[in-house]
């Protein structure tokens, strides 16, 4: 369909200026397969820009609306600000529906200061519809290792995963969830949906999105842990054709300022191969080496040139 589709500004790697934020990615080839749209919370853009070793490449794409013809093989939505509108959500149904692949990545509407998320109620309903319900809440974490790493109770961790081609080989490596909500899941009547993982077993999901301050009432809020993402398969009734489907309740954990946090980079690439039907790539990739340079003062060389020259020189002396 062309006309209703949801157009973004930017590319991969940088801010993207759509208000909807979608991205669609085509046939294989040279860029990675991920947008950040609609002015996420974290901001940033996308985290897979050109640094990024991509397993799985595709070709990206600026809109969902596609011409009589053209088939878009992944769909990102990332972090919408505003509402979708009910022509966007009908062409993203139908999408879905006829065998297509989308990763959705919807934050908790927060209304602070300037920050004002959108419910999005168009784009929710539908996914109940298929099985996830998005809860309008925020994912408080008390884990003391989140607290040893410096990152505050709005950032979820997350160590243990539920059985899926998508996680399977992340076991025992932590992920990070900045500003996260949950999720309820259900299988419907033509989907089949996974829960890929949770939040930890000390985390509270709060429904004051308003406040500035961080406060968790232990007897009101959800006790975790609270699952995070899905993976959602839509029965077409057509071999060889399924619908596939990812649900994130957020977007900033992409964001280019927190991409490179544990495994975060592994599980987007894990997804977006899962969604584009390449099992086979599926894996954790080796870590770039860090460039650990030393660069001492000037006061730091005379001392060490001090110690050489004369220190040791007179410790071997006075032993003897």
């Amino acid at each position: 369909a062309a006309g209703a589709g949801v157009r973004v500004g930017g590319s991969c790697g940088g801010p993207v200026g759509g208000r909807a934020g979608a991205c669609a990615t085509g046939a294989r080839g040279g860029t990675c397969p991920a947008c950040a749209g609609g002015g996420s919370v974290g901001g940033g853009g996308a985290g897979l820009g050109a640094e990024a070793p991509c397993a799985g490449r595709v070709e990206v794409r600026g809109r969902i609306g596609l011409r009589a013809g053209e088939r878009a093989s992944q769909l990102v939505v990332g972090g919408p600000t505003s509402d979708y509108l009910a022509p966007q959500v009908r062409e993203l149904k139908a999408y879905i529906e006829n065998g297509g692949r989308a990763l959705i990545m919807l934050d908790p509407p927060l209304k602070l200061g300037r920050t004002d998320i959108a419910d999005n109620t168009a784009l929710t309903t539908q996914l109940a519809a298929w099985g996830v319900t998005v809860d309008k809440d925020l994912i408080l974490d008390l884990n003391p290792v989140g607290q040893i790493m410096g990152l505050g109770p709005q950032y979820s961790l997350v160590s243990n995963y539920d059985s899926h081609p998508i996680v399977n080989e992340l076991k025992g490596t932590v992920t990070g969830f900045p500003l996260a909500r949950s999720l309820q899941i259900k299988n419907g009547d033509k989907t089949t949906v996974e829960k890929l993982f949770s939040s930890s077993s000390t985390s509270f999901a709060t429904n004051n999105l308003s406040s500035p301050e961080v406060s968790i009432d232990e007897k009101n809020d959800k006790k975790g842990p609270l699952p995070l993402a899905a993976a959602v398969t839509y029965n077409t009734g057509k071999p060889n054709n399924q619908g596939r489907l990812i649900v994130v309740g957020s977007s900033n954990w992409i964001a280019n300022s927190f991409i490179s946090f544990n495994g975060n980079r592994d599980l987007l690439l894990n997804m977006m191969n899962w969604l584009s039907s390449d099992e086979d790539l599926i894996s954790i990739r080796p870590k770039e080496q860090d460039d650990r340079r030393i660069t001492p003062s000037r006061a730091q060389m005379s001392w060490v040139r001090f110690v050489s020259q004369f220190g040791l020189p007179l410790v071997i002396v006075v032993a003897g």
